[in-house]
């Protein structure tokens, strides 16, 4: 389980060359998401910083931007020729 979420970790596991890792929230990811939702929730509501309420706003509305932008994450990468677990169309053939 991560610290952060509480999740458990999917198993790490040796890739292939025409594959893409399974998504990870670790450390790094962390930070990110900390940044934009800290950067989010003070343009949106300076006034309030430090306010939990604030700060849930910020994570939801980032969430549903995230999976706003998934959709056509998945189509521009269905027109490069990828699919799930594969990199690329030409290192696969």
């Amino acid at each position: 389980m991560t610290r952060a979420t509480g999740q458990a970790q999917p198993q790490l596991r040796l890739i292939g060359p025409d594959e893409l890792p399974a998504p990870v929230t670790d450390e790094l990811s962390l930070a990110v998401v900390t940044d934009a939702v800290e950067t989010l929730a003070r343009r949106r509501t300076p006034h309030r910083l430090g306010d939990t309420g604030v700060h849930l706003h910020a994570v939801a509305s980032l969430l549903a931007q995230t999976h706003a932008l998934l959709p056509e994450a998945v189509h521009a990468a269905r027109d490069q020729g990828l699919s799930p677990g594969s990199r690329s169309a030409s290192s696969s053939a």
